[in-house]
């Protein structure tokens, strides 16, 4: 009776008592698991399995491939051959199996995901790392930020320049200062930074490790680190999750934007 039950209960929240304060699954109101790739403008579930077999690195940010989705990894990461970056506080049986095949595990304290996205991030930058042509084509300008209705980019929303400043302008992405914060060592950081940088064919998977913990701050530094290396849209060179399940819902009612946090008042 899943069908039914959502059905008359968004009729009853969204069309009869118009509330924004209803949601199918884990949140008190209606929006995006990963909103930080959604201000992006990159989908979650972009990606393909053909997509995470053909990258030569992944970053694997609160997720345990070998636990958790064995036929992703079993069937097409492993048997791809990319290296693995996994982001994780205890070392699981993915962190091993990245150590022992060329890749990294960075072993960070839990909550400290943004400062360890950013501190790489400063790292490529620094280096000349990013891929410059896919940040002239594909990331937003000034007269491109003006135009979007979303209520992150319209306060917080910024050119390629303006993150470059912000990520030097921060001593606490110097790796040895993030080292402190994230109990991940600087060199690892640095080695990080130097498997994802262009042209490597490099890939970023999250999960609800990654965006369960300051979600926005961790979805939005995860997005723009991805973006920086040239991920995003093209094979091999994706930004997503590595896989939720079924929400099969139908909806009897819109939701109401109007009344919703960010623009209600």
């Amino acid at each position: 009776q899943y069908y039914e039950s959502t059905y008359a209960l968004t009729k009853l929240a969204f069309d009869a008592v118009k509330t924004p304060v209803w949601a199918v699954h884990d949140k008190p109101a209606e929006t995006s698991d990963t909103p930080g790739l959604s201000a992006a403008g990159v989908y979650a579930f972009n990606s393909s399995y053909q997509d995470w077999r053909d990258s030569e690195v992944i970053f694997v940010s609160g997720v345990s491939l070998y636990d958790a989705k064995s036929i992703l990894f079993q069937d097409w990461v492993a048997p791809g051959g990319a290296k693995l970056i996994v982001v994780n506080p205890r070392r699981d049986l993915t962190a091993s199996y990245a150590i022992e095949n060329g890749g990294l595990h960075l072993q960070l304290i839990p909550g400290t995901d943004t400062a360890l996205h950013n501190a790489i991030a400063r790292e490529i930058i620094e280096n000349g790392w990013e891929d410059s042509a896919f940040i002239a084509a594909r990331t937003a300008n000034t007269e491109d930020i003006a135009l979007e209705t979303s209520f992150r980019v319209e306060e917080w929303g910024q050119t390629y320049d303006e993150y470059r400043a912000f990520i030097l302008g921060c001593d606490e992405y110097r790796p040895e200062s993030a080292a402190q914060i994230t109990g991940v060592p600087a060199e690892a950081i640095r080695q990080a930074a130097r498997m994802l940088a262009a042209p490597a064919k490099s890939s970023f998977m999250l999960e609800k490790g990654n965006y369960w913990s300051h979600n926005v701050d961790n979805t939005c530094s995860f997005v723009s680190l991805g973006l920086l290396v040239g991920a995003g849209g093209s094979p091999g060179r994706v930004i997503g999750r590595a896989g939720g399940h079924q929400r099969g819902m139908i909806k009897g009612g819109s939701y109401p934007i109007e009344k919703s946090p960010d623009k209600y008042g």
